[in-house]
């Protein structure tokens, strides 16, 4: 899980793209629709979770391929995002961050901009869980509205700042995934977790980020879990878990599956 503290880093990545008709590739340069009817997370409790539209399927996405001259000047990388056009002339861009440190950091702040003959459109990018634990990913995700995205044809991330003022009950947990489900044209996938607690005191599952890869970010999910005991698993204990994840692009049959599973340390009665 990586160490709790990190010494200060100078930290920012600049990776940009080039546009080709509908197909943006990275150079250095530097500068959806909304959901409808996502089906429901749940746990073997019957958890349900508030519905949110999945992105259409239909339109290409724009891919981005790092620059062979590219070079990250933090151990802490921010990958290239894709981007992908939705129903409404919105997009959508999905990206990871990569944290190459020894430590576990946390309070990850992104930008995303989009360049062109219309100028330069910046966006804050979410990233939904706390930490990021040493050698592992985080996902990152903005929307800019039809007209931001009108006229630009770079795009580039960087990251803005990290922090190691790491919450103390917040922990990563162990999961690993038993199945992929395909549903309906496939247009979606059904992943199945099987969550640990490793720990030795009561732990309650908080979020579920589940991220899709085919050398670019194709599917990204991240639910919080707020249902008090549904979500509780005992020291040593186990919990089984399903999430749906839409589709943004056709998937191979075995897509690259990454799973992050926060939980909120209790306290003893």
């Amino acid at each position: 899980m990586g160490y709790w503290g990190w010494r200060p880093l100078v930290c920012g990545a600049f990776i940009s793209a080039w546009v080709a008709g509908c197909t943006i590739v990275a150079s250095t340069n530097s500068p959806a629709q909304t959901p409808t009817a996502y089906p429901v997370v749940t746990l073997t409790a019957g958890r349900l979770f508030d519905p949110t539209a999945p992105p259409p399927l239909g339109s290409s996405p724009i891919t981005l391929t790092p620059s062979a001259g590219t070079q990250t000047a933090s151990l802490v990388e921010v990958e290239p995002p894709a981007c992908y056009p939705q129903a409404n002339g919105s997009l959508l861009c999905l990206g990871r961050i990569h944290n190459r440190l020894r430590q576990t950091v946390g309070a990850v702040s992104v930008e995303v901009l989009l360049v062109g003959s219309a100028g330069e459109r910046a966006a804050s990018a979410i990233t939904e869980q706390s930490l990021i634990p040493s050698g592992s990913y985080a996902s990152y995700r903005t929307l800019f509205s039809a007209e931001d995205a009108a006229g630009h044809e770079q795009v580039y991330a960087r990251l803005l700042s990290i922090s190691d003022a790491l919450p103390a009950d917040v922990v990563p947990l162990d999961a690993r995934v038993t199945a992929l489900t395909r549903l309906g044209a496939g247009e979606r996938i059904e992943v199945t977790l099987r969550v640990v607690n490793p720990l030795q005191t009561p732990v309650q599952t908080t979020r579920a980020v589940v991220t899709l890869v085919d050398e670019q970010v194709i599917g990204y999910r991240s639910v919080r879990l707020t249902d008090g005991d549904a979500t509780i698993i005992d020291a040593g204990g186990w919990r089984e878990m399903t999430i749906t994840v839409f589709l943004h692009q056709p998937a191979p049959a075995n897509p690259t599956t990454i799973v992050y599973i926060e939980g909120q340390i209790r306290s003893s009665p």
